[in-house]
C-alpha cells in the first residue's frame, strides 16, 4: 500500500508564489508511491527547480523556501 497516493486524497498541494503585486498558485501532484521524508522533499526541490520556485543567494547558491520534516509527537509530517 502506498503512504502516498491520489485514492489516499494526500497527494496533491499548492505553492502559492509570488509574481509582481500578486502570487501564482502552482498545484504540485506527487505520483503515488510509498516515500519517505527524504524523497519528498527531493521531489519538492526537484518541482521548484523545474518551476523556478526558488532566489539564489549573492554568489548563487540556490535557496528553497520549503521542505518537508517529521514530527513524532502526532506521527505526521
Amino acid at each position: 500500500m502506498f503512504n502516498i497516493s491520489a485514492i489516499n486524497n494526500n497527494n496533491t498541494f499548492v505553492i502559492q508564489w509570488p509574481k509582481g503585486a500578486g502570487l501564482v498558485n502552482y498545484t504540485v501532484v506527487i505520483p503515488d508511491g510509498f516515500y519517505s521524508y527524504n524523497d519528498l522533499n527531493n521531489y519538492i526541490i526537484y518541482y521548484c527547480k523545474l518551476n523556478g520556485l526558488y532566489i539564489l543567494d549573492s554568489i548563487g547558491t540556490v535557496i528553497n523556501f520549503i521542505s518537508i520534516s517529521s514530527n513524532p509527537t502526532y506521527y505526521a509530517v
